[in-house]
């Protein structure tokens, strides 16, 4: 849960109803495994819970525990009236007390992890990872207790019985709540957005569904649904000995692939997918030993599934600039050194921004760093296709290109006008923005420091030039400058190219 804005209630109301449909038609799935009235093999409404719960505010908390109310006049109360096993009463007051045993414990330990902790859930967040793989089992632990404590009150539970039905709840709350929560988190976020209009965690808004229509996770994905069908093809279990241990292998084989090579909302579907096709075929499970099986398989798929998301994440981190999402001076030169190898024509263009100093001594780092986002989104969005596009450090941007030095040279010319139309307004103060650039090509005899050096050199003829404008350094040695700047790159014709040389400022 996180502070926010309460939505009116005529739509708290609605989505609370919505949330009661769902909530029932996720407990009448939860029979497919089913082990008893109130413990399952997987019980998917925990998952429902637990995403609400990561997707809302505090101030829309009412459409969890109405909803789950609602829910439980379907699943508990007139199940309870139905079988004549208590007055109307005592199966409401058994219906409410088991249903605020569940819901509880998912609201307070999401507030708790989210708000105590600062770990909130994203897919790969190494952080909130580990955190949340320790709380959504402590949270079903909890939810278990209290769900077995009230129907123990109500006399609907004998005390042999309590331990046996704690530990199935537990397990079958958290197995659903670790595989499932985070896709319905993803699917549920935007709708509830679009209803409530406020309220709703940000995290889960930008993640995008369109990955899942990519044709590397689909061939994934398959794999992973056809290793864990294989051992029921003929509509019995294959049962003999290393079959489930190859199957949970192959499952798992295919997550973390999709883990390594996929963006987050790719993999918590995989999860989510994968696991709820292994659990529907329940039926044909045959003794605990195999049903323990299945809840490894689905341990196993939720940890590898988020190691290959760390995994992806620690390497973005360490290739990507965290203010504005470009790549760093380490990708920049990965990028370059491949380039050399695949011995293709390209072209370095180095990009520093004009008196950016002074935008930080006078309105502050904030308005300098608004100045860094802007300008990497107006690089990134003008970028030829195929091109990287990067952040070296301070001020000072990068971009490798496919072409020769003239090519590069008309695409910085391109980038250096757009710029223009980047103004940014403090204290009432607008603030151009202006760049100078410096672009050199490389060739197979080049290596990548001697292309950064050429770049450089140009770049700061540039500055010394009198900014705003792009300096090109072809790749012959000694290098002489040709100069392109004003409005047009026709405007150098005729002038006298400056001398190269490291300038200040």
């Amino acid at each position: 849960m996180r502070k926010g804005l309460a939505a009116p209630w005529q739509r708290q109301l609605t989505a609370a109803l919505a949330f009661a449909l769902l909530w029932y038609l996720l407990w009448s799935a939860a029979a497919i495994a089913g082990v008893d009235h109130y413990a399952s093999l997987w019980y998917p409404p925990a998952a429902l819970t637990l995403a609400f719960a990561l997707t809302l505010s505090i101030g829309n908390i009412g459409v969890i525990l109405l909803g789950a109310l609602l829910g439980a006049v379907f699943t508990s109360f007139l199940p309870t009236l139905r079988a004549g096993d208590a007055p109307w009463p005592l199966a409401m007051g058994l219906g409410v007390g088991v249903t605020m045993a569940h819901v509880v414990p998912y609201l307070a330990g999401t507030w708790v992890v989210a708000r105590g902790l600062g770990a909130w859930w994203r897919p790969g967040a190494v952080r909130g990872a580990f955190a949340w793989l320790v709380a959504i089992p402590t949270m079903a632990v909890a939810a278990a207790v209290l769900g077995v404590s009230a129907l123990v009150a109500g006399g609907r539970l004998a005390s042999d019985q309590v331990f046996p039905l704690v530990l199935f709840w537990a397990v079958g709350d958290a197995l659903a709540a670790l595989t499932l929560a985070p896709f319905l988190a993803l699917l549920l976020a935007r709708p509830l957005a679009w209803w409530l209009g406020c309220g709703v965690n940000p995290v889960s808004r930008k993640l995008s569904l369109r990955p899942l229509l990519a044709p590397s996770f689909l061939a994934l994905l398959t794999a992973g649904l056809l290793a864990v069908s294989w051992p029921w093809f003929g509509g019995e279990l294959v049962d003999t000995p290393g079959v489930l241990m190859t199957v949970m292998a192959a499952a798992a084989v295919a997550v973390l692939l999709i883990g390594l090579t996929q963006p987050p909302g790719a993999v918590v579907a995989a999860i989510a997918i994968v696991a709820t096709a292994t659990v529907a075929l329940g039926p044909l499970l045959q003794g605990p030993e195999q049903q323990a099986e299945v809840k490894l398989l689905l341990v196993v798929l939720v940890l590898v599934g988020q190691l290959g998301g760390m995994i992806r994440e620690l390497n973005r981190r360490a290739t990507h600039d965290p203010l504005t999402g470009l790549a760093n001076r380490r990708r920049l030169i990965e990028v370059t050194r491949r380039r050399y190898r695949q011995r293709h024509p390209f072209a370095l263009v180095l990009i520093d921004l004009d008196h950016f100093k002074q935008i930080n001594d006078r309105f502050g780092h904030h308005a300098g760093d608004r100045v860094l986002r802007a300008v990497a989104e107006r690089l990134l969005a003008r970028a030829p296709k195929g091109s990287l596009v990067a952040r070296m450090g301070g001020e000072e941007f990068a971009l490798v290109l496919t072409g020769d030095a003239t090519q590069a040279a008309a695409v910085a010319d391109d980038l250096r006008r757009s710029l223009h139309g980047v103004e940014m307004a403090f204290e009432g103060v607008v603030v151009p923005v202006r760049a100078s650039f410096g672009v050199a090509s490389g060739g197979p005899e080049t290596s990548s420091q001697q292309l950064l050096q050429r770049a450089d050199e140009a770049l700061y003829a540039a500055k010394r030039g009198g900014r705003d404008r792009v300096v090109v350094c072809p790749a012959v040695l000694p290098p002489r400058l040709a100069v392109i700047e004003g409005k047009s790159a026709q405007a150098a014709g005729g002038s006298a190219p400056p001398a190269a040389g490291r300038l200040s400022g």
